[in-house]
């Protein structure tokens, strides 16, 4: 299936912020890089430092490790269910710049998470070529 290539849909990293986002409000976690902004965010229970400058009420914090752990498979399974994995696979040859001398194997690696097979991609690739060169 061939598709438009200028409709290659919102990128990894959107997905990702809104899942995090979705996680941090359902814990009331917060991003704190000073204590007057630590502060300035906690409220009036006992709060633990989970992650690298995050913060979380004590009594969320196994759970919210937890969410925080399985971003990446919901990320994923939004993505997939939103655009598709052969769209997912075109936006990645073209951010890897592929058809100007990128290397697949970029490819490859960014796509990990999925499930879909180096020769998968490498037809995703092939049936594309003339619109990327054209592109």
């Amino acid at each position: 299936m061939s598709i438009s290539i200028e409709s290659c849909g919102k990128s990894h990293g959107h997905y990702f912020s809104e899942v995090k986002n979705e996680v941090f409000k359902k814990h009331n976690a917060f991003f704190a890089s000073t204590e007057s902004e630590f502060n300035e965010k906690k409220t009036n229970e006992p709060y633990t430092r989970c992650l690298n400058g995050i913060f979380c009420p004590s009594a969320n914090e196994n759970e919210f490790i937890n969410d925080i752990e399985g971003i990446r498979a919901e990320v994923v399974a939004r993505r997939v269910k939103a655009e598709g994995i052969e769209r997912i696979v075109l936006r990645e040859i073209i951010n890897q710049e592929v058809v100007n001398g990128g290397n697949i194997e970029r490819v490859y690696k960014a796509l990990e998470d999925y499930d879909v097979s180096e020769r998968y991609i490498d037809g995703v690739l092939a049936e594309n070529f003339d619109k990327l060169i054209e592109w």
